[in-house]
């Protein structure tokens, strides 16, 4: 379960990260939209993330 979570969390930031990238380097302003988007994103890995370790040590206490 972890490894394909991480699995896909990497290429979701892969992912963010490419379009970034295409972004700046056409110099449009859809770039900051992109990077708001990506903070809201990692932000929402990162709440995941630790929710995910949360239930897991739980299930391992008992």
């Amino acid at each position: 379960m972890s490894t394909l979570f991480e699995f896909w969390v990497l290429t979701a930031f892969a992912a963010l990260f490419v379009l970034l990238m295409f972004w700046l380097l056409t110099g449009q302003v859809l770039w900051l939209r992109a990077l708001v988007i990506a903070m809201g994103v990692s932000a929402g890995v990162v709440i995941g993330r630790g929710l995910v370790r949360r239930r897991s040590q739980r299930s391992r206490r008992r």
